[in-house]
This record gives C-alpha cells, structure tokens and sequence, in this order.
C-alpha cells in the first residue's frame, strides 16, 4: 500500500530539520513543499509566486495520488483543507503516517525571529497565535484518523519522542514528558482510546 507522510508542528517547531535528517537514512517518498517550490520560481514573499506555488504543489499531490506513489508534506495543521487531503488519500488506499512536533508558543516565536534573521521566511506573530490552538486541536481531534502516530517534543531542538502509536496500538510512551505537554495535549486522556 502506498504512504503519505506527514510532518506536522507549528510554525518553527523543527519539520524540515526532522525531515532532512529522516531524507537521509530512509525513504520518504516524493516531497510536496509550496515553500521550496515558491523559492525556486522567485521570491518567496511575493504573493504572485505563493499562487503558482501552491497550485504545483496540488498538482503534484493529484499526480501522486494517482500514481499512488509515497509521498510526503509539511503542514501546521492549523486549517481544515489538509483533512480533506487526508481523506482523499485514505479513499485512494493509503497508509496515513504522522509525525507531530511540539513546540511552546514562545519558542516558536522565537525561532521563527532567528530564522528571519538568517534569511529564512517570516510568520508573523498573529499568525503563530492564530494557528497554535488551531494546530493542537486538529491534532488531539483527529488522531484517530491516522494509521501511525510519532509525537515529538522539540523544546531543545533534540526531537525527543514522547509516544507512538501503530495500527491504534500504543507502542511507546515517554514516562517523564514535559509538563507543558502533559497541560496542554493532554497526554493520558488523548492516548485513552488506544489499546496499550
């Protein structure tokens, strides 16, 4: 059966630098990124070319789909549009992966300002308060909807595994978690529903 992969966290919580690190020991299937494909046909910012880019990136999401070829993408998974391509992928026979990274609201902030200082693309601080519960909430909302769950904690930028679930089966568990994600995902109630 084929793979979608994704990569999910808010803004500044560590996906790419998990994804590049995973790209190099294992196969990940075909990267849909609308970031990497603005930066290759200009100038990130512009409006114009963030179109264009998202419009490749859905057509190379078709084209994946059917061809039903592993691929993969990054999200915040702050929106409802990436669940109907959750589903979409799930009606076409695949296995759906996620990796969740958890950041503190602060330190995303804070990353995303060192990022904008090196050259990186900036998020405004609005759009961080505005996606963060958003993230969370579709997260702990619809973890069922997902084959495979990794949930990292990324404070240090270590990504440190906090719990995994396959095929609705807890496989891990970290026993001494942060409490901010004890607080704020609500770890024993979230994992309640899975068989341990």
């Amino acid at each position: 059966m084929p793979r979608l992969l994704i990569i999910a966290g808010v803004n500044g919580s560590g996906k790419s630098t998990l994804y590049n690190q995973m790209e190099k020991v294992m196969k990940v299937g075909t990267k849909i990124n609308a970031d990497d494909i603005a930066k290759s046909l200009g100038d990130f910012n512009d409006r114009n070319i963030q179109f264009k880019a998202g419009k490749k990136a859905i057509k190379l999401f078709n084209d994946c789909i059917t061809s039903k070829i592993d691929f993969n993408f990054e999200t915040t998974l702050s929106g409802k549009n990436i669940f109907r391509k959750i589903e979409i992928a799930k009606a076409n026979g695949y296995i759906i992966d996620i990796i969740y990274i958890a950041i503190d609201k602060e330190t995303s902030k804070l990353r995303i300002s060192n990022r904008v200082l090196k050259g990186g693309h900036n998020i405004s601080s609005k759009d961080v308060e505005r996606r963060y519960d958003k993230s969370i909430n579709n997260f702990t909302d619809n973890i069922d909807m997902f084959n495979n769950v990794y949930f990292y904690e990324n404070e240090d930028s270590k990504h440190k595994l906090i719990f995994c679930i396959e095929e609705n089966k807890i496989k891990y568990i970290e026993n001494h978690s942060p409490k901010w994600i004890e607080r704020k995902f609500n770890i024993n109630k979230l994992l309640s529903k899975f068989e341990r």
